[in-house]
């Protein structure tokens, strides 16, 4: 048996504390990568039902290409700038419509229905793309991109750029 006063493992009080020490539950690895697989199936099936809404809407409105750059470093990013063309790739603005889009909870146990403008819903799936394939793209030296909408080849493309700080030292 050992001593719990020599037991790194064991809770610690001041002698006579009678305060029950709180036990935190261990954390399982495989919990944690089963979370992570569920949200990641979760957010795809978010994001094709997402691009079947969001693409004829776009076609509706008569515009052939949307591009939304982002950019993201230090633990924060976010959408940089949106732009639209027509099919003579001409600017056209966004028409200032609703649609209904489907999100997912962080860990991909819970979808919801919520209405955004046109713009906005666009730039939370761009969002939601770019978090699919480079989960926390903003931290550290960041990212940065271009999510285009591909409205007549019902296609969705991601320029995904990663940045990173190379050092190297040399003796000669």
């Amino acid at each position: 048996m050992s001593d719990p006063a020599h037991d790194q493992n064991a809770p610690h009080s001041a002698p006579g504390d009678t305060t029950p020490t709180p036990v935190v539950p261990a954390v399982s690895i495989d919990r944690i990568f089963a979370e992570m697989a569920q949200q990641s199936r979760t957010l795809t099936a978010c994001i094709a039902v997402n691009k079947a809404r969001l693409l004829p809407t776009l076609s509706a409105a008569c515009i052939a290409v949307v591009e939304v750059e982002y950019y993201g470093e230090g633990d924060s990013g976010g959408v940089d700038g949106m732009s639209s063309r027509n099919s003579n790739n001409d600017p056209i603005d966004l028409p200032d419509t609703q649609i209904s889009l489907q999100t997912c909870n962080w860990n991909g146990e819970q979808v919801t229905e919520r209405e955004y403008s046109l713009a906005d819903g666009i730039e939370a799936f761009a969002l939601d793309v770019i978090e699919s394939r480079y989960a926390g793209w903003e931290n550290n030296d960041g990212a940065c991109g271009i999510v285009r909408f591909l409205v007549a080849e019902d296609r969705i493309e991601l320029e995904h750029g990663t940045k990173s700080i190379h050092y190297d030292f040399d003796e000669f």
